[in-house]
């Protein structure tokens, strides 16, 4: 009897100094002192949550919830309809994820979705990522090393490259040394493109790298004004020389016609003599 009584009066004891700890107001209660913790008994701050938070209505449910509950990996998602235990496949789902483990497959900040009727991980797809470096991923989390990797199309109204090499102009610069159109025609037929310029497999391989390629299209395109600026002076001088000789032409053929002319009237006068002379 005595045990029980013991029982009863730690039960009311230990009730009265947890509840002291609340303060009721009307419908609402206050929590005075001390730090709250579900499911942990040493809560480190005020509210201290061993688990996910979630927040469901009747449509879809959004979370605050670890990646690998029970386990010491650093990773967290702020889901809503995304990876809760009751989604509604009716809707997408989306979350944004912080990861500090921080490697290459799995940088810092995260952006996922997964499309609506569909569920489980396996049908999520990555929008982007941002590593503790700086890196940008968009459909992708592999950046390859860039700051900035889109796989997929891009488009931008306007678009700055700012270069730390030389630009092309020194091309016209008197001291270069212009390759001659048969120098070039060989180096093509033995490489199939123009020198300098990356090749296909190059290409396919690595990529091209903007603002490299422009200052090489650039230096090719004023090489190959200068090749027309070469072959145009050929052609005049060319022209000049035609000119000259078809001015010859012209003359030798004034002066064959004046000896023509002449020798036409010593004809002339020829027969006239002989039919004198046969009277």
């Amino acid at each position: 009897m005595k045990k029980i009584y013991f029982l009863v009066l730690s039960f009311v004891l230990t009730a009265n100094f947890s509840f002291a700890q609340w303060t009721p107001s009307g419908s609402n209660i206050y929590y005075n002192t001390g730090s709250v913790g579900v499911g942990t008994t040493t809560p480190n701050n005020t509210l201290d949550i061993n688990g996910g938070i979630q927040i469901s209505d009747a449509a879809i449910p959004m979370s605050l919830i670890t990646e690998l509950p029970g386990t010491y990996t650093p990773l967290i998602n702020f889901g809503m309809n995304f990876r809760e235990t009751n989604i509604n496949t009716t809707y997408l789902g989306a979350s944004f994820r912080i990861d500090a483990r921080n490697s290459t497959f799995a940088p810092l900040f995260q952006w996922l979705y997964r499309q609506a009727g569909q569920s489980g991980s396996g049908n999520e797809s990555l929008l982007m990522t941002l590593s503790s470096s700086g890196e940008l991923g968009v459909n992708t989390n592999d950046t390859q090393g860039y700051q900035f990797a889109v796989n997929g199309s891009a488009i931008a109204t306007s678009m700055t490259v700012m270069l730390y090499a030389d630009w092309g102009d020194y091309v016209f610069k008197k001291d270069y040394h212009l390759q001659s159109l048969a120098e070039l025609q060989a180096f093509i037929n033995q490489n199939h493109h123009l020198p300098e310029m990356p090749s296909e497999q190059e290409v396919y391989k690595n990529g091209i790298n903007l603002g490299e390629m422009d200052k090489l299209l650039t230096k090719k395109v004023e090489e190959l004004t200068l090749y027309l600026i070469e072959k145009d002076k050929q052609l005049n001088d060319e022209k000049e020389i035609n000119g000259k000789q078809q001015r010859q032409l012209d003359t030798q053929s004034v002066q064959l016609k004046s000896q023509q002319e002449q020798l036409d009237q010593l004809k002339s006068q020829l027969s006239s003599l002989l039919m004198q002379q046969k009277k």
